[in-house]
């Protein structure tokens, strides 16, 4: 949050938190979260794990929120452009919410052999929310996509069937 350094983990119920980076505090956190990000323009920590969404204005004090369902979240973005935070589960679900308190479901293409990986807000001349799957057999890849975070898209890959993260990059104006 440009004070305070926040890290999460799925393998329990706490936070660590850190006003240098250096010293650790550990906190109780609502469960166990698997990702987290700092939303500046609502001054919200926002974070996703096994069946439940937490904020914290301050990365010490957690509120469990309410969600339409509590599939496995794996990845979260925000759109500073759209105002829209998007969380994305391993079977394809799909949460949006303006303010990080209110959420509605939204549906993908459910991956046929895998699970939607990551998850990424990419700005710049793209303007989109892009996700990829990971896929356990075959070798095609998926990517979605979604320029509104309420429709999205899908796009094969073919001879990549191991897609697991996304970059972008601004200079070269691509997605990696």
């Amino acid at each position: 949050s440009g004070t305070t350094y926040v890290a999460v983990s799925s393998d329990s119920p706490f936070v660590t938190t850190s006003s240098d980076g250096t010293n650790l505090t550990v906190r109780a956190s609502p469960g166990s979260l698997r990702n987290i990000i700092w939303v500046s323009e609502l001054n919200l920590f926002i974070a996703a794990g096994t069946g439940l969404v937490a904020t914290s204005p301050d990365g010490i004090t957690w509120t469990q929120r309410t969600t339409p369902f509590t599939d496995g979240f794996m990845n979260i973005a925000w759109s500073p452009t759209l105002n829209l935070a998007v969380i994305l589960t391993s079977s394809g679900w799909l949460l949006t919410s303006s303010n990080g308190v209110n959420w509605t479901s939204r549906t993908t293409t459910a991956p046929p052999s895998g699970m939607w990986y990551d998850l990424k807000w990419v700005g710049g001349t793209i303007n989109k929310f892009v996700a990829a799957c990971f896929h356990t057999t075959g070798t095609t890849g998926t990517i979605l996509t979604s320029s509104n975070g309420t429709s999205w898209s899908t796009t094969t890959v073919p001879n990549v069937s191991s897609l697991r993260h996304i970059a972008y990059s601004p200079t070269l104006n691509k997605i990696l």
